[in-house]
């Protein structure tokens, strides 16, 4: 995966003479919290250079335009994001596992902090921006495949009913989009543990999977005990 894990973090530190790779490393950190602070609409690569406290020529030595970074950053986070169903897949976990780690993931400190509200801005922006739609077009039939992929493999261990695997994983990707959108709003106090907890309970409904019910308890008991 990624050698890039925790780079999209908070604002890079003041930018010295460093190696191309901790200089774009740098360069990402401070776009993803230009992003972060100012919406995609209104990150400037001037932004981005002041926070890296670099010039603009330098980010666009490293990634030719505004829409370059941006790329770059959404690749990191995807990077990221899909580690942790590599870990899964690399330990030949079952179809019901696989569900729990794209749950949990999706509701990590990590989700919460760093990567749905750039998410949410990808969302947004792609309205009016022909090239950020096509990057969350990419980005979209990637989560679903995942999905897709995950529900074929429970069919075939068994665990999962024979359902209509497109119209399933299109579902469990919007009921996630907007748990999404609730994690980034911290006043609806939401908990993760019951966020996660309540996506798994729409997969066993849809599957028709008991394991995943008692996983979904299991992880809402968590929430209870703290």
């Amino acid at each position: 995966m990624s050698s890039h894990e925790g780079q999209v973090s908070a604002a890079a530190p003041k930018m010295r003479k460093k190696d191309p790779d901790k200089r774009r490393a740098l360069l990402l950190e401070a776009t993803a919290s230009c992003i972060r602070e100012l919406g995609i609409a209104n990150t400037r690569v001037a932004d981005i250079a002041k926070r890296a406290s670099t010039s603009p020529s330098l980010v666009l030595y490293h990634f030719e335009s505004i829409e370059g970074v941006f790329r770059a950053v959404f690749e990191v986070i995807e990077d990221d994001f899909y580690r942790f169903i590599s870990e899964a897949e690399s330990q030949n976990a079952d179809a019901v596992e696989r569900m729990v780690v794209l749950s949990e993931s999706s509701v990590s400190a990590q989700a919460v902090e760093q990567w749905w509200p750039i998410w949410v801005e990808l969302w947004t922006e792609s309205r009016r921006n022909a090239a950020i739609r096509e990057l969350r077009t990419k980005l979209t039939e990637k989560w679903h495949g995942a999905l897709r992929s995950c529900l074929l493999l429970g069919q075939r261990q068994g665990h999962f009913k024979q359902i209509d695997v497109n119209l399933t994983a299109l579902r469990l990707a919007m009921f996630m989009d907007g748990i999404a959108i609730t994690m980034t709003d911290r006043e609806l106090g939401a908990g993760r543990n019951e966020l996660s907890a309540t996506w798994l309970e729409s997969a066993a409904v849809y599957t028709e999977c008991e394991l995943l019910t008692e996983r979904a308890k299991a992880i809402r008991g968590r929430e209870i005990a703290h």
